[in-house]
């Protein structure tokens, strides 16, 4: 239960705080706080993102489809890794577009479905 208290306090501040649409943060956003209490929000919220698309991907695996990514063993993706993973990520599109438009969401999936793809066995 402790576990889930961190990131619903981080959405009710973030929903506080914030000057992006309700229930999204760009990358932008989260590049550029504007202090480091919005910087402590935001990183809130991807850990929040990270545990969404975790449980996702797992629940895809029960129902005995296909999973959009594949984490190795028993990894206990924390926050940093994902961001770190989101961040090159955003530099890849930064090649193509402008990254700081998209959803942090958006990125870190596809930065997950980057790094760790699934093998032949799903």
């Amino acid at each position: 239960m402790r576990k889930y208290v961190l990131p619903v306090i981080g959405l009710i501040l973030f929903s506080l705080v914030s000057t992006a649409n309700a229930m999204t943060l760009l990358l932008k956003d989260y590049q550029s706080p504007k202090n480091e209490d919005e910087k402590a929000v935001a990183k809130l919220w991807l850990d929040g993102v990270k545990e969404g698309l975790i449980t996702f991907n797992s629940q895809l695996e029960l129902e005995g489809r296909q999973p959009l990514f594949c984490l190795p063993g028993k990894l206990a993706l924390t926050v940093e890794q994902a961001e770190d993973i989101m961040m090159r990520d955003a530099d890849i599109a930064r090649k193509v577009t402008d990254p700081g438009r998209f959803l942090i969401s958006t990125i870190l999936l596809h930065g997950l479905k980057d790094t760790f793809p699934c093998g032949e066995k799903h």
